[in-house]
Formats: C-alpha cells, structure tokens, sequence
C-alpha cells in the first residue's frame, strides 16, 4: 500500500514548513517502528560455506601495548 500522505513543503513561512516536515517525518519513523515491534523476530542463521569458496576472515591487528609512567 502506497503513502500517499501530503508531504507538504513550499509555504511562506520556512520556519513552520520545516517544523511540519519534521513531524511528518517523525510520525512515520514512530508508524515504521511499531510494525518492526510486531512482527516476529527472525534468529540468525549460520550459512555454511558452498564447495571450493573461501570464507574470509578479517585480519586480527596487532595488540599495542601501553607503557606504565615513566
């Protein structure tokens, strides 16, 4: 289903038109979040490697060691 919701902007006052951006933005932020709460959280999955590929691992860098006081 489209939003069809009138996003508004142009106007005189730049100020008022920018508050009400905000606050259209921000409703559909909150209206986006709550149908995330709803729906049912997905576990990851663990994918195992196919034939011949290669899993690549990040380097580990180096440990740094720090110097007590002189």
């Amino acid at each position: 289903m489209a939003d069809r919701r009138n996003w508004g902007g142009g106007g005189d006052d730049l100020k008022e038109s920018t508050q009400c951006m905000i606050e259209r933005i921000w409703e559909s932020l909150t209206d986006i979040r709550a149908r995330m709460d709803q729906q049912a959280p997905v576990p990851p999955v663990a994918v195992p490697p196919w034939d011949g590929e290669i899993v690549p691992v990040a380097p580990v860098p180096p440990r740094v060691e720090v110097s007590g006081s002189r």
